[in-house]
């Protein structure tokens, strides 16, 4: 495939993307659910390739490299479940009929939640606490004003990390995320 080529797939790409992210926006605001990663990986200055309309550009003054990594974070967001209305609303009817039946949630909360279970920042704590345990701890530490030590210190209840630095810093930016 030529460079030719490969630029007028992408722009056929671009254009599907930019489709899809008119009607998340439509029905759930700007930069939500996939739409919110696309552009966080978009919107920096080696690409350059969001726009101020929340929408994907390229153009043919764009290097290789720099079409090659948009055309890879286009087809990214194309594949999620979150990049079409469908699939958002089955997300959030998962996410509601996952805590009980009759769960009152918006859209933005479900959205919340769906960002924070696919955080890496998040995954890891997984493996030591329940979700569960650990949302109950997050929602008590909102509720409470905890700070930063005592929030640590409710956590190395549940995990004994020691000294582990690495760990108070996941930790630390686990509470300025969330807390």
């Amino acid at each position: 495939m030529t460079e030719e080529q490969f630029y007028n797939q992408l722009k056929k790409e671009v254009k599907r993307a930019n489709q899809r992210l008119v009607r998340l926006e439509r029905k759930f605001g700007e930069n939500k659910w996939a739409s919110k990663k696309l552009r966080d990986y978009l919107d920096t200055e080696k690409l350059n390739a969001w726009t101020k309309s929340s929408r994907v550009r390229i153009n043919k003054s764009m290097s290789f490299e720099q079409l090659k990594a948009i055309e890879k974070q286009v087809d990214k967001f194309l594949k999620a479940r979150t990049s079409t209305v469908r699939g958002v609303n089955l997300q959030i009817k998962m996410i509601k009929g996952g805590f009980e039946k009759n769960l009152d949630i918006s859209k933005e909360e479900a959205e919340s939640i769906y960002q924070a279970f696919e955080d890496d920042l998040l995954k890891w704590i997984f493996q030591y606490i329940e979700p569960s345990e650990f949302w109950a701890i997050m929602q008590e530490a909102k509720e409470y004003h905890y700070t930063k030590t005592k929030f640590i210190n409710t956590i190395k209840q549940y995990i004994d990390f020691g000294n582990d630095l690495d760990i108070k810093e996941k930790l630390i930016a686990i509470y300025e995320r969330y807390v």
